[in-house]
């Protein structure tokens, strides 16, 4: 394993590990209190593997069979180890595309191509977890989605079994101000993708910029991935003459994936 994806299990096991003890036990409490006698539970782990946003090549999947394993073997997991349960994972690429990643959840649910499912991990693109987290609502099987950021998924009157790792967007965009007059930076330019949950969080980012006095002088959308990588192309054309000038202090950049020449550019 090379050094960066070694550097980047370790920061994906981290993750996993520190939410692992809230996560599991709400998984219990939620769906899977009641069982008697030894019982595999299997999650099924919902990463984008291959596309625009392939966590796979980070090493998620080896963070989340470590995690998984320390939790088997940690005895401070009392109702697992005391009714001689086990975690089991599986895994499904969701690629991030909705019309790929929601079919896999009754899929996984009803034994379609995959083992039964007792709950799930992930999806983490908003996209695919508005509608998925609809679904195990229905079926009273409770969803950690370690990435989704969308607002309306707060909402427990229409996601009950639904729970995440992650604070909604809204809650990040009144950072970006507070970033601002700590550097007593006054001129930004947003990049941002037409992922729609990347759309919300920039308008929300711009809102509270502006509010706050901050002149917000680009505001610029481009297609992420390879469909769109001529206007990704156009983004960093213009991401570089902004900053030769002095129409900005910094470039916020809205994107999910940030594995790019945009995310280079220093102002």
């Amino acid at each position: 394993m090379s050094k960066t994806r070694l550097f980047w299990s370790t920061i994906y096991a981290t993750m996993f590990t520190k939410y692992g003890t809230a996560t599991i036990a709400w998984v219990f409490i939620s769906g899977l209190v009641g069982f008697a006698g030894s019982k595999d539970f299997t999650l099924g782990v919902l990463f984008p593997w291959s596309g625009w946003l392939a966590l796979g090549e980070h090493g998620c999947g080896a963070a989340a069979q470590l995690a998984i394993d320390d939790i088997n073997n940690d005895d401070s997991f009392v109702f697992l180890h005391r009714n001689n349960h086990k975690l089991r994972i599986i895994f499904a690429d969701t690629e991030c595309k909705q019309h790929i990643g929601l079919p896999l959840i009754p899929n996984m649910y009803f034994g379609k191509g995959y083992e039964l499912v007792d709950a799930f991990i992930g999806p983490g693109c908003s996209v695919i977890c508005e509608p998925g987290a609809l679904l195990v609502a229905e079926w009273g099987v409770p969803m950690i989605s370690w990435g989704s950021t969308s607002d309306k998924m707060s909402a427990k009157d229409l996601y009950p079994t639904f729970a995440r790792t992650v604070a909604p967007s809204s809650k990040a965009a009144p950072f970006f101000p507070l970033i601002m007059s700590s550097f007593s930076f006054y001129q930004v330019a947003i990049f941002y993708s037409t992922d729609h949950i990347q759309i919300l969080s920039a308008l929300r980012i711009k809102e509270e910029l502006t509010k706050s006095g901050v002149k917000v002088s680009y505001f610029f959308v481009f297609e992420p991935g390879s469909a769109g990588r001529s206007q990704e192309q156009r983004a960093l054309s213009e991401a570089k003459r902004i900053s030769r000038g002095n129409d900005v202090n910094v470039i916020f950049l809205v994107k999910t994936k940030t594995k790019n020449k945009l995310a280079q550019i220093s102002v």
